[in-house]
């Protein structure tokens, strides 16, 4: 093939490249339908949520924001792949989905959780034991996820560098639950210096995970290049307010009491 012909190709396939589609009134109408059948869906399955107060309200309400962002993100995505639409990937699309999907992990866990104890409500020791740790399986799934977009994500390294603390993070905090569940092994900074250095990189993960995004997001703001979209940001904005959640909502909730 000649190169007129490589050519030709490559102006046909850039010509197909779409950008993102315009926020429209019927995306903010899909994004609120969503937020409001996740919040009806956690408040019948979880009935102390309306006796929450103060941090743990404004936890749920921000984690559950951010997740049906996600998942109003991940929709779009798929209904563009579905309809053949080449609309390119930015860093902050991965980030809307990965919410999108731990989200959709956690509403995955909750239904499993009460369709077991619907089906067995008084289960034997087995089955408690079976009942009472299922859910790891989900939270093992979303670490897949996460580390699947931090090593194979097809975006700059730099942005897949930046969500590896909080990967690096999840991994440590459900290695410390499973521990303690399934094993009942407590990790205690008193019994050694391993797990002393387990505890403190937890905690130091924790802290420095929201920086990397937002020095990059900061970095783009700056620079102007590469241009991004709006979709983007939401994404990285979603992004690190449901990294950031503990700290918001100890910020701002109690100020609403």
């Amino acid at each position: 093939m000649d190169n007129e012909a490589l050519l030709e190709i490559n102006d046909r396939e850039s010509s197909q490249v779409e950008s993102v589609p315009r926020f429209s009134l019927q995306m903010l109408l899909a994004w609120v339908a969503i937020t409001a059948g996740l919040f009806e869906f956690w408040r019948e399955t979880h009935p102390r949520l309306d006796n929450q107060v103060g941090l743990m309200l404004g936890l749920t309400t921000i984690r559950l924001t951010v997740w049906s962002l996600g998942l109003c993100g991940l929709g779009f995505r798929v209904w563009w792949w579905k309809h053949e639409r080449k609309i390119p990937w930015q860093p902050g699309h991965w980030l809307l989905c990965l919410a999108g999907c731990l989200g959709l992990l956690e509403i995955l866990s909750v239904l499993s959780d009460a369709a077991f104890w619907r089906v067995d409500p008084f289960p034997g020791p087995t089955g408690f034991w079976i009942q009472t740790n299922f859910h790891y399986l989900f939270s093992i799934g979303a670490l897949v996820v996460v580390w699947g977009v931090v090593i194979f994500a097809p975006m700059g390294k730099a942005w897949r560098l930046a969500i590896l603390p909080l990967a690096l993070q999840r991994t440590l905090g459900l290695g410390f639950q499973v521990a303690f569940s399934m094993f009942g092994i407590i990790i205690n900074p008193s019994t050694g210096s391993v797990a002393t250095i387990l505890l403190w990189t937890h905690g130091i993960l924790s802290l420095i995970s929201p920086i990397p995004i937002m020095f990059l997001a900061i970095r783009d703001v700056a620079t102007k290049t590469p241009q991004r979209d709006w979709m983007h940001w939401v994404g990285v904005a979603a992004w690190i307010l449901l990294v950031l959640s503990p700290v918001v909502a100890n910020l701002l909730f109690p100020l609403m009491l």
